[in-house]
């Protein structure tokens, strides 16, 4: 007896759910405008997924404000920054860049700034990702998919990962630029041993290796959930739609604690430190160089 009402509570939950995404694909803007009456998945309809969802309550303005600044601007911006990169890419590349810088710490800088070009490369192309998976609609009907949008799924939950990881990375490999400024200008004798083409490309790769584990939670940040559900034109036949599901990520409040200390510690408090640092210490030294100067004039 308990199992058939837990079976058709199950089936009830599953055509709940299955009228709302109709309702989504059908009559969207009926649904949008009608969501606070509506039975929620995951909520107190016994649906089995939680829709992530943008406010209900969010005046029409702003929205028109969000969807023109994350739909235009940012892929405009995105767009800039893929040509700016490529273009830095092709010239550090040349012939001519790499016989003019003959010194090693040139050719390490040079490394340096290529691994910045295909960082900031990776993080606008997975910007672009992203905007893609989204969309251009708002509440439910940017988590639900169709089943012939299977690459919005997939940039959707992956897209943030790695854009997220190329910005840490970016972050990182400043601080390596920086680091090795430092050793050329403040500490001249240790450069010569430690600041080379070889040492640089080491730090990129650690760097790249260090933002992707700092970034590797967010893989749980939404989960797939695979729903079928029958047409409403024939209900012998049937369609998958995919909705994103809170991840454990959400879900566990202290895996989400934990992430949010490592990612902001190594992410931007670390980094932040050393940059300041460096620079406190070259500015400090051509200061003092400065006055050196000045006092051999005089």
């Amino acid at each position: 007896m308990m199992a058939d009402n837990t079976s058709a509570a199950a089936a009830a939950a599953a055509t709940a759910d299955c009228l709302i995404i109709h309702n989504i694909f059908d009559e969207p803007s009926h649904f949008v405008d009608n969501q606070t009456n509506a039975t929620s998945p995951g909520g107190g309809g016994g649906g089995n997924f939680s829709v992530l969802t943008s406010s209900s309550s969010s005046s029409s303005a702003f929205d028109w404000l969000s969807v023109k600044v994350t739909f235009f601007v940012i892929p405009a911006i995105c767009v800039f920054g893929l040509l700016g990169n490529l273009m830095t890419i092709v010239v550090l590349c040349r012939r001519r860049m790499k016989a003019a810088m003959s010194c090693r710490i040139e050719r390490a800088s040079r490394a340096g700034l290529i691994g910045l070009a295909v960082a900031d490369l990776m993080c606008c192309t997975a910007a672009l990702a992203v905007t893609y998976g989204r969309g251009v609609s708002l509440g439910y009907r940017s988590v639900v998919y169709a089943e012939h949008e299977q690459v919005r799924v997939i940039t959707s939950v992956y897209g943030p990962f790695v854009q997220n990881a190329c910005i840490k990375s970016n972050v990182w490999l400043t601080v390596v630029v920086a680091v090795g400024r430092y050793m050329v200008i403040c500490r001249p004798l240790h450069a010569r041993y430690l600041v080379s083409v070889t040492a640089t490309r080491l730090a990129i790769v650690a760097a790249f290796v260090v933002a992707v584990m700092i970034e590797l939670p967010t893989l749980w940040t939404s989960s797939i959930v695979t729903l079928v559900c029958p047409t409403a034109a024939d209900a012998d036949a049937t369609v998958r739609y995919f909705v994103l599901d809170h991840g454990r990520l959400i879900v566990d409040s202290r895996l989400k604690m934990t992430y949010d200390i490592v990612s902001i510690s190594l992410g931007f408090v670390v980094p932040v430190g050393v940059l300041v640092f460096c620079n406190y210490r070259l500015v400090c030294s051509l200061r003092q160089s400065r006055q050196q100067r000045r006092a051999v004039v005089y």
